[in-house]
């Protein structure tokens, strides 16, 4: 049995476009940079892609990133933002030309992350395990 359809993958256009698809009842996550549409299922669920959001919320959730230098940090725009068990910034995924970074945040830590710019950020993303997806530009 083979995995891939080999001539698929032959035609499959790879893009900087960031795909993201989620099981939730487990909370998997998987990212994806492709165009390769395939169904995948985790125990027999499916995992759907998850729209960015771009409504009324968008001030408490927007990532905002801070340069200075060669570092920067990125933080989430509401200094106030929950992060208990029910309502938190559950990851942030820095997306650079050829690939992303994932951090993920604990119940009460702050979500922010700081790192060296190695290779430019094109995109920022939060996510808000109740309101969604959120992204910025860099």
């Amino acid at each position: 049995v083979e995995l891939f359809d080999k001539e698929k993958l032959k035609k499959a256009k790879f893009n900087r476009q960031l795909h993201i698809l989620y099981a939730p009842s487990s909370g998997k996550v998987i990212m994806e940079m492709n165009d390769v549409a395939a169904e995948i299922l985790c125990k027999d669920e499916k995992f759907i892609e998850l729209p960015v959001q771009n409504n009324e919320d968008w001030e408490t959730h927007e990532p905002v990133i801070n340069r200075n230098g060669n570092s920067f940090s990125v933080n989430i725009a509401s200094d106030d933002h929950p992060m208990d068990g029910d309502h938190h910034i559950a990851f942030v995924i820095l997306q650079y030309e050829k690939g992303y970074r994932v951090v993920y945040f604990d119940e009460g830590e702050k979500p922010e992350v700081k790192f060296y710019q190695d290779e430019p950020v094109i995109a920022v993303y939060a996510y808000c395990n109740q309101h969604g997806l959120w992204c910025i530009e860099a």
